[in-house]
Protein backbone atom coordinates (compact mmCIF):
# COMPACT_ATOMS: atom_id res chain seq x y z
CA UNK A 1 0.00 0.00 0.00
CA UNK A 2 1.09 3.37 -0.91
CA UNK A 3 -0.43 4.80 1.94
CA UNK A 4 1.19 6.69 4.82
CA UNK A 5 0.73 4.99 8.18
CA UNK A 6 1.34 7.45 10.12
CA UNK A 7 -1.32 9.45 8.32
CA UNK A 8 -4.07 7.05 8.07
CA UNK A 9 -3.48 6.37 12.09
CA UNK A 10 -3.74 10.36 12.83
CA UNK A 11 -7.02 10.27 10.43
CA UNK A 12 -8.59 7.39 12.38
CA UNK A 13 -8.11 8.62 15.80
CA UNK A 14 -10.20 10.10 17.98
CA UNK A 15 -9.42 14.03 18.32
CA UNK A 16 -10.40 14.83 22.04
CA UNK A 17 -13.25 17.91 22.36
CA UNK A 18 -13.14 20.34 24.38
CA UNK A 19 -15.39 18.59 27.16
CA UNK A 20 -12.93 15.77 26.95
CA UNK A 21 -10.23 15.41 30.05
CA UNK A 22 -6.75 17.00 29.85
CA UNK A 23 -5.66 12.90 30.55
CA UNK A 24 -7.21 11.91 27.06
CA UNK A 25 -5.66 15.03 25.50
CA UNK A 26 -2.09 13.85 26.65
CA UNK A 27 -3.22 10.33 25.34
CA UNK A 28 -3.84 11.06 21.81
CA UNK A 29 -0.97 13.45 21.60
CA UNK A 30 1.44 10.81 23.00
CA UNK A 31 -0.23 8.22 20.71
CA UNK A 32 1.06 10.64 17.70
CA UNK A 33 4.04 11.62 18.49
CA UNK A 34 5.15 7.78 18.91
CA UNK A 35 3.45 6.94 15.35
CA UNK A 36 5.14 9.75 14.18
CA UNK A 37 8.87 8.81 15.97
CA UNK A 38 7.84 5.41 14.37
CA UNK A 39 7.15 6.21 10.82
CA UNK A 40 10.35 8.30 10.93
CA UNK A 41 12.51 5.62 12.36
CA UNK A 42 10.85 3.44 9.64
CA UNK A 43 12.05 5.93 6.72
CA UNK A 44 15.76 6.79 7.84
CA UNK A 45 15.86 2.94 7.88
CA UNK A 46 14.71 2.78 4.20
CA UNK A 47 17.08 6.03 2.94
CA UNK A 48 20.13 4.01 4.61
CA UNK A 49 19.00 0.76 3.36
CA UNK A 50 18.38 2.46 -0.34
CA UNK A 51 21.26 4.68 -0.48
CA UNK A 52 23.68 2.98 2.41
CA UNK A 53 23.18 6.83 3.90
CA UNK A 54 22.50 7.47 7.41
CA UNK A 55 21.02 10.80 8.33
CA UNK A 56 21.01 12.45 11.51
CA UNK A 57 18.87 15.71 12.14
CA UNK A 58 19.66 18.00 14.86
CA UNK A 59 18.95 21.82 15.75
CA UNK A 60 22.25 24.28 15.87
CA UNK A 61 22.69 25.07 19.42
CA UNK A 62 24.65 28.22 18.17
CA UNK A 63 21.66 29.21 16.03
CA UNK A 64 17.88 28.61 16.24
CA UNK A 65 17.43 29.21 12.94
CA UNK A 66 19.76 26.64 11.50
CA UNK A 67 19.56 22.69 11.29
CA UNK A 68 22.78 20.35 10.89
CA UNK A 69 22.20 17.71 8.67
CA UNK A 70 24.94 15.18 9.52
CA UNK A 71 25.44 12.46 6.35
CA UNK A 72 27.27 9.00 7.03
CA UNK A 73 28.13 6.58 4.58
CA UNK A 74 28.12 2.71 5.55
CA UNK A 75 30.92 2.61 3.07
CA UNK A 76 33.25 5.22 4.93
CA UNK A 77 36.66 3.86 6.18
CA UNK A 78 35.70 5.23 9.89
CA UNK A 79 32.87 5.56 11.53
CA UNK A 80 33.64 9.25 12.43
CA UNK A 81 34.00 10.00 8.58
CA UNK A 82 30.68 11.81 7.86
CA UNK A 83 29.76 15.28 5.84
CA UNK A 84 28.07 18.21 7.61
CA UNK A 85 25.45 20.45 6.35
CA UNK A 86 24.12 23.53 7.93
CA UNK A 87 20.59 24.75 6.77
CA UNK A 88 19.28 28.43 7.83
CA UNK A 89 15.66 27.97 7.61
CA UNK A 90 14.58 31.79 7.39
CA UNK A 91 17.33 33.01 5.14
CA UNK A 92 15.84 35.77 3.03
CA UNK A 93 15.72 34.91 -0.89
CA UNK A 94 17.03 37.69 -3.00
CA UNK A 95 15.71 37.14 -6.73
CA UNK A 96 16.33 34.43 -8.61
CA UNK A 97 19.50 32.31 -8.66
CA UNK A 98 20.55 32.45 -5.19
CA UNK A 99 20.51 36.06 -4.54
CA UNK A 100 22.47 37.04 -6.83
CA UNK A 101 20.97 39.92 -8.78
CA UNK A 102 18.21 42.09 -8.11
CA UNK A 103 16.25 42.63 -11.13
CA UNK A 104 13.13 41.50 -12.84
CA UNK A 105 12.80 38.14 -14.17
CA UNK A 106 12.45 37.91 -17.38
CA UNK A 107 9.30 36.12 -18.31
CA UNK A 108 9.15 33.31 -20.87
CA UNK A 109 7.71 34.37 -24.54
Amino acid sequence: STENPAAAAAATATIPTSNSSSLDAQKFSKRLKDQFREQIGLFREGVYLITGLKVDMNMDPANPDAIRFKVRSMYNERESDHLELLWRKNKKKHGHGHGHGHGKRASPR
